[in-house]
């Protein structure tokens, strides 16, 4: 039988444990009552969510390396791959994630769902606050984007969804 070893250079990825699966059914409108949190825009679908609404598509949560504070903390947030299911998007898509800062990222659906990515909401069971890099971001449990910097974005404002 195979023995299978992680060096210590080589960490295992962070689990990512899902809270609940998602509410809503794949395209189903979200209400968003409470203070917009993130939009999502799909040619001409704009769909603005709430935490209440964004947490509907899915929840899950991962204790990972957060690269800028250099600690682990716990991020509760969307599964990219609810997102995914949510919008029918597929692995050749690319979204272009803009923050309230203006910096931005084009990342393919493909890299985000393999590092299990999350839109988090929330670190430590509270919903982030914007000095803290909230209210939403994409963190990455595992490779190939946990090791990229340059794709580490918070304070996140929309996400276009690029069809390929």
């Amino acid at each position: 039988s195979a023995v299978t070893a992680c060096s210590a250079s080589e960490p295992a990825s962070p689990a990512v444990v899902t809270k609940y699966p998602p509410k809503v059914a794949p395209g189903q409108p979200v209400a968003a009552i409470g203070k917009p949190v993130l939009t999502i825009i799909d040619g001409d679908r704009r769909m603005t969510f709430d935490l209440q609404g964004l947490e509907q598509l899915g929840l899950a949560e991962s204790r990972l390396f957060e690269p800028y504070v250099k600690q682990d903390i716990t991020f509760e947030g969307v599964p990219f791959q609810d997102v995914v299911d949510y919008l029918g998007l597929r692995r050749e898509d690319q979204i272009h994630a803009v923050a309230i800062d203006n910096y931005d990222v084009t990342i393919g659906v493909g890299d985000l769902v393999d590092s299990q990515t999350l839109v988090a909401t929330r670190s430590g069971g509270n919903a982030i606050p914007i000095a803290d890099g909230g209210a939403t971001r994409l963190v990455f449990p595992g490779k190939p984007l946990a090791a990229d910097m340059n794709q580490w974005i918070w304070s996140l404002d929309t996400i276009t969804i690029l069809r390929h």
